[in-house]
């Protein structure tokens, strides 16, 4: 689960972290804050990013989705202070980013940007507008070392499960050479997972505290900043070291840099592990555009989200290998929604496609197909090229769709579901989803019955957030085992359909 929260950002003076995951669904009424929910994340996403983290950017061309632009149209209105805050949380690290700007500026300066170290308490500071870093560590209470998400110990239980299985089936006698033989290698197995969790408790408990500062360029990527810092407060502690062997008294200064030092390699591997992180993360946008009924897709209309989902399809060469996923996957989901049986696309005078639908032993333009038919075939098509870009690219996808049930009747609505479910159970990618649709949260709930994802050790992919627009707040919708919600929705979703059927009564 990752966690998102800001504070005086668009209509919220405060939104509490909240948590999302393999499948998060965004329900509520309109206004409620869920696309600022989404675009505080595109923000993030794109600063985290940035070769500049002294500044915060609202009119980035990639950051069009937003439609933001300026520090004042993102600024709370209910608020007084000239700040935006914002956090961003995934299981090993925390960041909180503070801002501050003019009226009319499409960037805003960065005031703070902390980096904490969840599991190690390792945190970096950085004041851009001072060009000052400060590192410290903060042992307080440890985190339990988490030995079940450990892949050696996770790997040895599971020999040692088999081998254990084998001699409960088996025949063997317990005074049998081979049965003997087993036992010992159980043996032997679970003592080494004991010096694993020995050595893993070790390097939790070995961090030294302490807390230092220097000033260097900040108005540079992370990493940049990260390298120089590391090499500087080297050579810094080589230099102090040097001086102490002449004579020189030690102090706190440089008792904090020896413990820095013999922390550097786990401190080193620990942001490195970040920045690879950031680095392989991909947001994508899939916004709310009503498909056009186009007899043509000029690659060069770029207001029409379907042509460039084809362009981008063809770009990619997807339909050149028919075995892959991506291709797989366009071809089943197209029959799943009732669109067709195949797909053709062909390019004229290098400026538009036509779009072909096998459909009942015909080919038909896609354009005389229904606004559904149309609507779905764009969701189909986004999803496969960023399927087929996450396979070859191995970047960690997280897409984010708004009112993807535009133009589907109810059936199709339900069938979302399924289509969302299989893209992040086999495919890993991430969704975040936008959503008015009452016949696809009923599906998830049928599908959390049914896969009995609330019966451990299963995990449950689905979150389901409720955004209140009356008292601006937001509740996780927490599923049974029986796949119902344990707690209710707001007014105006589940309970609509009732009580329109109570006043026919």
């Amino acid at each position: 689960m990752n966690k998102i929260g800001f504070q005086n950002f668009r209509r919220f003076a405060n939104f509490p972290e909240m948590e999302y995951g393999g499948i998060t669904l965004l329900v509520g009424k309109n206004n409620s804050g869920k696309s600022t929910m989404v675009k505080a994340l595109l923000l993030i996403n794109d600063f985290l990013k940035s070769k500049d983290v002294s500044s915060f950017s609202f009119g980035n061309s990639v950051l069009e989705d937003a439609n933001i632009v300026t520090f004042d149209r993102a600024k709370c209105k209910f608020s007084k202070g000239n700040f935006i805050k914002f956090s961003y949380e995934t299981s090993d690290f925390h960041a909180e980013i503070c801002i501050s700007g003019l009226d009319g500026k499409t960037t805003a300066e960065v005031q703070t940007y902390i980096l904490k170290d969840i599991n190690k308490g390792f945190e970096i500071k950085l004041e851009p507008q001072n060009n000052h870093i400060t590192f410290s560590t903060k042992k307080g209470k440890e985190k339990k070392v988490p030995f079940e998400n450990d892949i050696n110990i996770i790997i040895i239980q599971s020999q040692i499960d088999d081998l254990k299985n084998r001699l409960v089936m088996s025949d063997l006698s317990e005074t049998s050479s081979e049965y003997i033989e087993d036992n010992t290698t159980i043996k032997n197995l679970e003592k080494k997972i004991k010096e694993i969790k020995k050595i893993r408790k070790k390097e939790s408990s070995s961090l030294h505290l302490y807390s230092f500062s220097m000033d260097c360029d900040t108005k540079r990527s992370f990493f940049e900043i990260f390298n120089d810092f590391f090499e500087s407060s080297i050579l810094r502690y080589e230099d102090r070291y040097h001086a102490i062997q002449k004579g020189k008294k030690s102090d706190k200064e440089f008792e904090n840099l020896r413990g820095f030092k013999e922390d550097f390699f786990v401190i080193n591997k620990r942001f490195l592990d970040f920045i690879n992180s950031i680095d392989k993360q991909s947001q994508n946008y899939l916004g709310a555009n009503p498909a056009k009924q186009s007899a043509l897709f000029a690659i060069r209309d770029k207001n029409n989200a379907l042509a460039q989902a084809i362009n981008e399809f063809k770009q990619l060469g997807i339909e050149k290998e028919t075995g892959n996923d991506a291709y797989r996957f366009v071809d089943n989901w197209m029959k799943s929604f009732e669109i067709g049986e195949g797909l053709n696309i062909e390019l004229h005078a290098g400026e538009a496609y036509e779009v072909r639908i096998l459909s009942e032993k015909s080919w038909i333009p896609l354009a005389d197909k229904g606004m559904g038919s149309i609507q779905a075939m764009l969701l189909i098509i986004r999803l496969a090229c960023i399927i087929f870009k996450s396979k070859k690219y191995e970047k960690q996808h997280t897409v984010i769709i708004e009112e993807p049930e535009l133009n589907l009747h109810p059936a199709l609505q339900s069938k979302l579901a399924d289509l969302f479910h299989e893209v992040y159970i086999k495919y890993g990618i991430q969704l975040i989803i936008e959503t008015h649709s009452e016949y696809l949260i009923r599906k998830t709930q049928l599908i959390v019955k049914e896969n009995e994802y609330e019966v451990k050790p299963n995990e449950n992919p689905f979150t389901v957030v409720y955004f209140d627009s009356n008292e601006d707040k937001q509740w996780k919708m927490e599923y049974r085992e029986d796949g119902k919600f344990a707690n209710e929705f707001g007014t105006g979703f589940y309970d609509e359909s009732a009580m329109l059927t109570l006043n026919l009564l």
